[in-house]
């Protein structure tokens, strides 16, 4: 009887969800609310709650592409967010959140940053950007969290690498695409903002411009390539190559120093703690290979990939330039407030007011493409604990490696994330809207501060 009424509740409710997204934009979000509710009664409430885990996992790449149509501003990342909270508060209520005390004191520096980041509202100027950035800062924070929370081991970490390496694939045909025929998202920033012709053919993928897709390849590489080396058909070692290639490609038409600086350092560690000593061989034979080959003509203009990588870092002289301005700008800033910062969100608009020299009637903000004078600017020394939780990472993942070097290349994982998630605080305008890197971040937390990925007895070994 009870599995009757069960069905009879999830026809009903399922009925009025469909009902509800016929009836106009806004009624998709109902509908979307309405069709969970009877999960409740199908499922237990721990099984629902790792599910909306795994699509905010999915949906945070996808972002507005998700939208509502006529309101890009509510999509389906957002929807899942909102439903998993309170889920979630209940899952913690029954369950440890911090199983090691390491991971207890990075739950508690992250509550810390994100009660700094609403404390330095009282002394913000600019009271409507708090609320815009303040929403960022609570999306990091609680990725981390809800990440470290459900990675318990590398079966978790298996399971949500292959999720993430399905989109990773997806973006590598979106990417490829994007360099062969200059087509691009409808939310890309080449069709709504880069509309020069130099800029036609740079891949952005689901990512806005073109430095966030760079960040994006370099980012989830190492892990996509352990994902696939855990298949257990011979042919994985094709797949590999292939991702590694067209990855590399793509990053070099990204024209993204930072990541191609990365993709060297990733490809070098693989071939190395993969094939000792001739992935040493390989290593040097490969770079003679690419600065000798200067006749493969693909992309944009008849450009060879020797002379993109070349102009990349010898042509960019007005950018490095003008980064270096909003570095000494962002220091001022700093420096003006005594370190205490000038409010959550604030330093973007007076960046921008400081090179303009005057206040705009919109707020226009400009990012200082630096993270950590970001974070200094806005909210002072309330910054340090989100600092010491990227050291804490840094020097867990050093440690990892040295004691897991056996284990090849997933051994180094974590130290490669790590660096490219710093490099991507110099490398992107702002990184507190790239969730992502957030994502990443968490991953790292959950394997070097998780103990079943410190077992010597090989349970969780592939």
């Amino acid at each position: 009887m009870v599995k009757y009424w069960k069905m009879i509740v999830f026809i009903v409710m399922l009925g009025l969800g469909v009902v509800a997204a016929m009836l106009n934009s806004i009624g998709i979000l109902m509908a979307v609310c309405i069709m969970l509710i009877p999960l409740i009664f199908l499922l237990d409430l721990e099984k629902i709650e790792y599910i909306l885990w795994i699509g905010i996992v999915i949906t945070s790449f996808f972002g507005s592409y998700l939208g509502l149509s006529g309101n890009s501003s509510i999509f389906l990342f957002r929807i899942l967010l909102l439903l998993h909270v309170p889920l979630f508060l209940w899952s913690v209520s029954r369950n440890r959140l911090g199983y090691s005390k390491i991971e207890k004191v990075i739950v508690i520096l992250i509550v810390l940053w994100l009660f700094g980041n609403v404390a330095s509202m009282l002394w913000a100027s600019y009271i409507s950007a708090t609320f815009r950035y303040l929403y960022f800062v609570f999306e990091a924070g609680y990725l981390m969290m809800i990440t470290l929370y459900h990675v318990r081991s590398k079966k978790d970490l298996a399971i949500v690498t292959y999720f993430i390496s399905a989109v990773y694939g997806f973006c590598l045909v979106i990417g490829m695409i994007e360099v062969l025929t200059g087509w691009h998202m409808s939310l890309s920033g080449n069709v709504l903002e880069y509309t020069q012709e130099r800029h036609k053919y740079r891949p952005a993928g689901l990512q806005y411009n073109y430095n966030d897709f760079g960040a994006f390849l370099v980012m989830f590489l190492p892990l996509v390539v352990w994902g696939i080396h855990t298949w257990r058909w011979r042919g994985k070692y094709l797949f590999i190559a292939a991702v590694i290639g067209i990855s590399g490609f793509l990053v070099i038409n990204t024209f993204s120093r930072v990541s191609m600086i990365m993709l060297i350092v990733e490809v070098v560690l693989l071939l190395v703690l993969w094939f000792r000593v001739w992935g040493v061989i390989a290593s040097f034979v490969g770079l003679l290979v690419v600065v000798s080959i200067n006749v493969l003509q693909l992309g944009a203009a008849n450009s060879s990939l020797f002379t993109d990588v070349i102009s990349a870092f010898t042509e960019k002289g007005n950018s490095t330039s003008e980064r270096m301005m909003m570095y000494q700008k962002t220091m001022q800033i700093i420096s003006d407030s005594h370190f205490l910062g000038i409010g959550v969100g604030n330093v973007p608009i007076a960046l921008n007011n400081s090179i303009m020299g005057h206040g705009t009637l919109s707020n226009a903000y400009r990012a200082p493409h630096n993270f950590i004078l970001e974070s200094v600017g806005n909210i002072g020394l309330w910054s340090s604990f989100l600092f010491a939780v990227v050291v804490i990472a840094l020097i867990l993942s050093v440690k990892y490696l040295w004691m897991h070097m056996q284990n090849g290349f997933f051994a180094v994982i974590p130290v490669l994330v790590v660096a490219e998630f710093l490099s991507a605080s110099v490398g992107i305008s702002t990184i507190i809207e790239i969730r992502f890197l957030w994502i990443a971040l968490g991953l790292v937390l959950a394997i070097v501060c998780n103990q079943a990925f410190w077992r010597r007895d090989g349970k969780w070994e592939f």
